[in-house]
């Protein structure tokens, strides 16, 4: 029992600290008169009226608080993986690090400041966006490597039962 409330306090440092390699980025990348994109969408930029992004975000944060309260979720795999148990804090640190800074970017500018270009050409800011190319954050890469975790704790937990 004591080593899973070490594990909780862990993941929560943890958490924290990815949420401050996020924001400390996106601080230099402002200040340093880097390239950043102000995406006022949700993923990939897809455009959706501030009522229904502001739904979602209370939806998930209901969900998350239930998660973090270990609320009872019976016979539904993936939730049960997502509580904080011994190997399975990781997925929701990553998760949770990544949601936590990207709703601190759109409470402090009303969007979130994405600044990763993997595109090695040039090209105009529209034709990246035509052209499908993304521009992302590290709170992007938290939230897709906690959902790649979260895919394989839950086909390992399946192939358990």
């Amino acid at each position: 029992m004591k080593f899973e409330s070490t594990n909780i306090i862990i993941t929560f440092v943890l958490t924290f600290f990815l949420i401050f390699i996020d924001q400390f980025s996106k601080y230099l990348i402002r200040h340093l008169d880097g390239f950043y994109v102000c995406n006022k969408g949700i993923a990939w930029g897809i455009a959706l009226p501030s009522f229904f992004i502001l739904t979602i975000s209370i939806i998930l944060l209901v969900f998350i608080c239930l998660l973090i309260l270990n609320y009872n979720f019976k016979n539904f795999y993936l939730i049960e993986s997502l509580k904080l148990k011994i190997g399975n804090s990781y997925p929701v640190m990553f998760i949770l690090s990544g949601g936590i800074s990207n709703v601190i970017d759109r409470i402090s500018y009303g969007c979130v400041i994405d600044f990763i270009n993997l595109q090695f050409w040039p090209a105009s800011i529209a034709m990246r966006s035509i052209a499908g190319w993304p521009v992302f954050n590290f709170a992007d890469i938290f939230i897709a490597t906690g959902a790649i975790m979260l895919i394989l704790t839950n086909l390992k937990m399946k192939s358990k039962k």
